[in-house]
């Protein structure tokens, strides 16, 4: 729970008005788990998130930008498409 809201609904405008720090908190907590996932059983694709995330400057950012434009979008789905759309293998 993130105040009175289940983390999983979660839109982009609840996420934006987090304090920063708990807003990337969220963010990152997000993607570390789709790397920790992915790791089971697609090794591929938790290098690839990791890379993605952590190496490209812009990722974050545009996770923020997403949110912005879609602030009614549920949050884990934005994240989840943005790193779909980069790893190309999130849903296989």
């Amino acid at each position: 729970m993130i105040g009175e809201i289940n983390a999983r609904e979660l839109t982009g405008a609840d996420v934006l008005a987090l304090p920063d720090r708990e807003r990337d908190a969220f963010i990152h907590g997000g993607v570390t788990m789709m790397i920790q996932t992915a790791a089971v059983r697609q090794v591929g694709t938790s290098q690839c998130l990791l890379a993605w995330y952590w190496d490209t400057p812009d990722a974050h950012t545009s996770i923020l930008e997403f949110l912005e434009r879609q602030p009614d979008t549920r949050a884990a789905a934005i994240i989840f498409g943005i790193a779909d759309h980069a790893c190309e293998s999130l849903n296989p």
